[in-house]
């Protein structure tokens, strides 16, 4: 299906196609977690970068050690939220891709979750959104919600604030809410969301928002690329919480220079913003036993 789709790009001549040898490739960061000092070629110690502190060879294969790195490396790069980001002014949010449930998407996507424990990636993704998100603010999500989970998605809309704008992914069961593209102006700038890039085989003037790919392709699809007008918000490219429009609106006006991730402050350094006015009973209650230390108990 996809060597058609290109075959019809080719020959249509559309512009905006580009192809990975065509693609200068930008170096990517990889984000180091630990340091194993070997000596005769036996690990002897390990130090761990986001606790800033030395573990034993035991300490280091103890799974809560490994927990503890993880949720610290998140909050340092803002992929965990511990207190409310809520805003009065109404928002338009977009995010794709969260894969609630799916355990082998932790290797797969390189999350930085514990493949053992699905259940925590759920929890913090689904607090991030309501963390975010309030009630009267309209989501626009891009498809693929859950994947191998034991629940219905229905399950897991109903613990997501936001009136949401369910776009059809290519894991999603099909439900009669379910939209496959939407056309949308922003602020005077035509927008096309869909799940899948490669399914958009006419040229289109605006901005093309999209998922599926995740990170496994940043050179075609990176975050933000202005010279093929194409948004990439699969939810490890924009910190596993949702973008508002009014962002992204900023970046397609003022940048011209591609972005493989999205930008983002590790949330403890800011100030809450209306921390309990939006949350419902539940998340209030969580909001109420972290309140204060910043790493998150779940």
């Amino acid at each position: 299906m996809k060597n058609r789709i290109t075959e019809k790009r080719k020959k249509s001549g559309d512009a905006r196609t580009l192809y990975p040898q065509d693609l200068p490739r930008k170096p990517v960061r990889i984000d180091i977690l630990r340091m194993v000092l070997r000596r005769d070629k036996k690990p002897v110690a390990e130090y761990d970068l986001p606790l800033d502190r030395w573990l034993t060879p035991l300490q280091a294969v103890q799974r809560k050690n490994a927990r503890r790195t993880l949720r610290e490396y998140r909050i340092q790069r803002g992929y965990q939220i511990t207190s409310p980001r809520i805003r009065d002014e109404a928002e338009i949010f977009t995010i794709s891709d969260l894969h609630l449930g799916h355990e082998n998407s932790i290797p797969r996507y390189k999350r930085p979750f514990l493949q053992s424990d699905p259940g925590e990636m759920n929890r913090i993704l689904i607090r991030n959104w309501n963390w975010t998100v309030k009630k009267t603010d309209m989501v626009l999500f891009l498809g693929d919600l859950a994947y191998k989970s034991l629940d219905p998605a229905e399950y897991y809309l109903d613990q997501l604030n936001g009136k949401i704008s369910f776009l059809e992914g290519n894991h999603d069961p099909y439900r009669p809410f379910m939209s496959h593209c939407l056309l949308m102006q922003y602020r005077e700038i035509p927008y096309l969301f869909i799940h899948d890039p490669e399914e958009l085989v006419r040229p289109f003037d605006g901005w093309v928002i999209h998922g599926h790919v995740h990170n496994k392709d940043l050179t075609r699809y990176p975050f933000f690329n202005p010279k093929t007008k194409t948004i990439n918000v699969s939810a490890e490219m924009v910190g596993y919480r949702p973008i508002p429009m009014s962002e992204i609106d900023d970046l397609v006006r003022t940048m011209d220079e591609t972005m493989t991730f999205r930008e983002l402050m590790p949330v403890h350094t800011l100030p809450p913003l209306n921390p309990r006015e939006h949350l419902n009973p539940r998340e209030q209650l969580r909001y109420n036993d972290t309140r204060g230390n910043h790493v998150s108990q779940n």
